[in-house]
């Protein structure tokens, strides 16, 4: 995933504590070229595997979820969304069928 580590030599920030910030290309303005090629990379590592539910946090992992989900054939499965509100869980299911 050169592409990925490219971006995050270009945009990354690093913060206090050694802490890296890219939510400037996952979050608040959303590269969807890298989030295409990040699904895409999941998807091939993947192949052999059927896959029916992608669970991810609210976070930045709903982009690259949603577009891998997308790009699966055929369309048949779910994308499981975990959100974490004043530390009560909420699940919300967003289904796809092609």
């Amino acid at each position: 995933m050169n592409f990925l580590e490219e971006k995050i030599l270009k945009d990354g920030v690093i913060k206090q504590g050694n802490v890296l910030k890219i939510d400037n290309f996952l979050n608040h303005q959303i590269d969807i070229n890298i989030i295409r090629q990040i699904a895409s990379e999941l998807k091939r590592r993947f192949h052999d595997v059927q896959v029916n539910k992608i669970l991810t946090i609210e976070a930045s992992g709903i982009a690259i979820a949603t577009m891998l989900l997308s790009s699966m054939s055929p369309l048949n499965g779910k994308l499981i969304i975990v959100y974490d509100e004043h530390e009560r869980q909420q699940e919300r299911v967003i289904s796809y069928r092609g």
